[in-house]
């Protein structure tokens, strides 16, 4: 029987770390924690790991991202790097069997340790990510993905009681555990760049399936960095009526498609806006809707 598969795309990296670099990756032993970090994504499984999406800037040597067991077995994960293509209206696709790596792909500029975690319930492990591009490399974005998945469990349910029972008559049952994913973003920045982002065009249309409306949103990467946040729908009066999150136009897409689903019933949007997703958050772009 095989291993039920469940994957969660927040949408990572790596190479094997060239020789001289030991002392440059190594990273301590699991430690305990007292509370996952709200911040932190736990879709399932007692996976969780913080951030979701790892940026590293020009002159950033590395970065972290830190995986915690908040569930109550002992777990083994494999840190693996997985290339996928953005879609221009969304999510992301594996590239085909056999592709080279592309382009954008960051992979070829960095490194990662630890491979394989084991961790006990209520314990963390810290994985080290290294940047080695070259300082002179000209203004541009680079993406890989990390992926965490769990190992399944493969373990005898009963022990046999009659240690002289015969081969022919010997039945052992096993346990196939699940096996759980999540795969995070790597952004690698490089160069003297910006970024920047517009709104080509937002206009309203019916839901499929739906009696509800939604705003299709139209966004082109102006800059050499993709902008990441979040669109937001108002009516006239300028109450919020739709609400997107974790929107960015990333290389090699220089068009991506949103549809933001209309969140009070009869309201007729009026204008969009593009805004970074945090506190203080400042207007990326905005426009009226048609």
């Amino acid at each position: 029987m095989k291993p039920m598969l469940i994957a969660a795309s927040l949408g990572f990296l790596v190479a094997t770390p060239a020789f001289g670099q030991a002392d440059e990756l190594a990273v301590e032993g699991p430690t305990r924690f007292d509370a996952v970090p709200t911040e932190a994504v736990s879709p399932f499984g007692g996976l969780s790991l913080t951030p979701t999406r790892l940026v590293l800037e020009p002159g950033d040597s590395r970065g972290e991202v830190t995986l915690y067991n908040s569930g109550g077995d002992t777990v083994t994960y494999r840190v693996e790097d997985v290339e996928l293509e953005a879609l221009s209206q969304g999510g992301y696709a594996p590239l085909d069997e056999g592709a080279d790596a592309p382009d954008w792909s960051a992979s070829r500029y960095l490194r990662y340790a630890p491979r394989q975690v084991t961790l006990g319930p209520g314990e963390r492990q810290v994985v080290r990510v290294i940047s080695r591009a070259p300082r002179d490399l000209d203004a541009g974005e680079f993406r890989s993905h990390l992926r965490f998945s769990s190992i399944p469990t493969v373990a005898p349910v009963d022990e046999l009681e009659d240690e002289a029972t015969t081969e022919e008559s010997t039945s052992v049952e096993v346990r196939v555990g699940l096996e759980y994913r999540i795969t995070i973003p790597v952004i690698l920045r490089t160069g003297e760049g910006a970024m920047g982002t517009e709104i080509q065009s937002a206009q309203v249309e019916a839901q499929p399936d739906s009696d509800g409306t939604r705003v299709l949103v139209t966004l082109n990467r102006t800059g050499d960095w993709a902008d990441h946040g979040v669109v937001r729908v108002y009516d006239a009066a300028g109450e919020e009526i739709g609400l997107l999150r974790g929107v960015s136009v990333l290389a090699p897409l220089q068009t991506r498609v949103v549809f933001v689903p209309v969140t009070v019933t009869g309201a007729v949007p009026a204008r969009v806006v593009f805004e970074t997703d945090e506190n203080n958050a400042e207007l990326i772009a905005s426009a009226d809707i048609s």
